[in-house]
């Protein structure tokens, strides 16, 4: 007969199979029924019946009777809590000392500090051992870092005299350089290393009686400018600041050579990034090496000497700015300029007139002086033309009266240079 099975896969009823065993012989009413005899004798009936005594007898007070003698019963049972200890008190002049050790000035003070803080703890037990240790560690190491760089600073700059000069030929940065300083090694620029990074152009310093290829001369800082205002700008600032300050260091504008010419060194993008602003301006010559200091003003000129060119000196500044373009091109141009030549004349004429001049230089300058107040007319005129003819005019009567003759004999005088070709100014 086929095998027939419900759908959960079990035999089905066909057949009168139930899928169960018979009952065990002597009846009984299933397999969890009652039975009329356990598995022990004298047992009731039923697989979980009770025992009076359980095979193994009775216990008083169950298996886990407590507590143990001479044991305080807590809560379940437990001991007492567990009481913690209190730690030892933080040593203050250890964290006095941490804090210290950051701050530069305070450096020196907070190793000591540390080092008395070490020595209480040892003694009292507080804490505060690590801070102390890192007081004195830190203090140690910005300490030893300040002597490094102070001493390799020191080292770095070249010796000089007690008059400030350099008395032997030495290495230096340009950043070294100072006003009447002499060197060798002339260069555009500063250079860039292989890396890109931009690296200090050396030198070499010499004394200014040696052969040299540069005199500094003046040093300024550009201003005005957050950020870098460019090359051109750069270049166009230090060009008309070194050519103003040039006659401050070589007051005798006659004595200037054909081949000295002014350079300088300037800021670059990638030093103004690191806060270099300065403009370093030096003489140099186009032929032949410098073989002396073209140094004159008043640590190298008489008193008589300095006085003569500082009263002149206006003069010579003002033809520094004089137009490019003609009056008939740009007449307000020439005629703002010739009044700050009538003003920087005035200046020389009061100038002149109040210093002290020994008796062999004194009719020379009230010649000049004659001579310049002729001449200053012209220039006022000049000052107030309304055309590029009046302009003309006016600037005939101030050429005519410009004092070169008469400065010469001066010149003479005052042991000064007197060679009137290409003369600047008096």
């Amino acid at each position: 007969m086929p095998d027939t099975r419900d759908p959960r896969g079990n035999p089905g009823a066909a057949g009168g199979n139930t899928g169960f065993p018979p009952p065990p012989p002597g009846g009984g009413t299933g397999p969890y029924g009652g039975q009329q005899t356990g598995p022990y004798d004298g047992q009731p009936a039923g697989p979980y019946g009770g025992h009076p005594g359980g095979p193994y007898g009775g216990q008083p007070g169950g298996p886990y009777a407590g507590p143990y003698p001479g044991q305080q019963a807590g809560p379940y049972g437990a001991p007492p809590p567990f009481q913690p200890q209190q730690l030892p008190r933080m040593d203050p002049l250890a964290i006095v000392a941490l804090v210290m050790s950051f701050l530069v000035g305070l450096t020196p003070i907070a190793l000591v500090l540390g080092i008395v803080a070490l020595v209480r703890i040892s003694r009292s037990g507080q804490r505060g051992k690590g801070q102390a240790v890192a007081a004195v560690a830190i203090s140690s190491a910005v300490i030893l870092l300040a002597t490094v760089g102070l001493t390799v600073a020191a080292l770095s700059e070249p010796e000089r005299g007690e008059d400030g000069r350099v008395d032997e030929a030495t290495s230096a940065s340009v950043f070294d350089i100072r006003k009447g300083d002499c060197f060798n090694g002339r260069a555009a620029g500063r250079i860039d290393d292989a890396d890109g990074r931009q690296s200090e152009l050396r030198v070499g310093l010499v004394p200014c009686d040696e052969p040299h290829d540069g005199e500094a001369y003046a040093t300024f800082d550009i201003e005005g400018h957050s950020s870098f205002p460019g090359m051109e700008e750069v270049q166009k600032i230090a060009d008309d600041r070194c050519m103003k300050l040039v006659s401050g260091y070589m007051m005798d504008t006659w004595s200037y050579a054909d081949d000295v010419d002014v350079a300088y060194y300037h800021p670059e993008s990638t030093s103004w990034a690191r806060g270099d602003r300065e403009v370093l301006c030096f003489l140099s010559s186009s032929g032949d090496r410098l073989e002396s200091s073209l140094r004159q003003d008043g640590t190298t000129l008489t008193d008589e000497q300095t006085a003569y060119l500082e009263a002149v000196k206006p003069l010579y500044d003002v033809q520094l700015t004089t137009p490019e373009a003609e009056p008939e091109d740009d007449l307000t141009a020439n005629t703002e300029w010739a009044a700050r030549a009538a003003k920087a004349q005035a200046d020389a004429v009061r100038d002149l007139k109040a210093a002290d001049w020994p008796p062999e230089t004194g009719k020379q300058v009230t010649e000049l002086v004659a001579e310049l107040e002729k001449g200053l007319p012209g220039w006022q005129g000049a000052g107030r033309a309304t055309t590029a003819d009046d302009f003309y005019l006016s600037y005939g009567t101030a050429y005519d009266h410009s004092g070169q003759k008469q400065a010469q004999k001066v010149r003479e005088a005052l042991d000064l240079a007197t060679d009137m070709e290409d003369a600047p100014a008096l």
